[in-house]
């Protein structure tokens, strides 16, 4: 979240200047774009996929080597509002 308010309001986030920065110049190429923030707690399933992929060293995208069976039952669960 704070990265998100980084790049929105990079005043008040000074210590994140450099992401924020290298961020906006990404999006200026990009015609039109949008950026928000969620808790943790409501985006569990990317909370998730960010997890798996530091500490299990997991350097393969899943787009590479298929989503794993824990993903497909959590997206499925998050999908039915479970």
């Amino acid at each position: 979240m704070d990265l998100v308010e980084a790049v929105l309001k990079p005043k008040a986030w000074p210590a994140f200047r450099y992401q924020g920065t290298k961020l906006r110049k990404a999006l200026e190429k990009i015609n039109e774009w949008s950026l928000s923030g969620a808790s943790v707690r409501l985006n569990i399933c990317a909370t998730k996929v960010a997890d798996s992929l530091t500490m299990e060293m997991r350097y393969q995208c899943y787009v590479a080597r298929g989503v794993p069976g824990w993903l497909c039952d959590m997206l499925e669960d998050d999908k039915q509002g479970r």
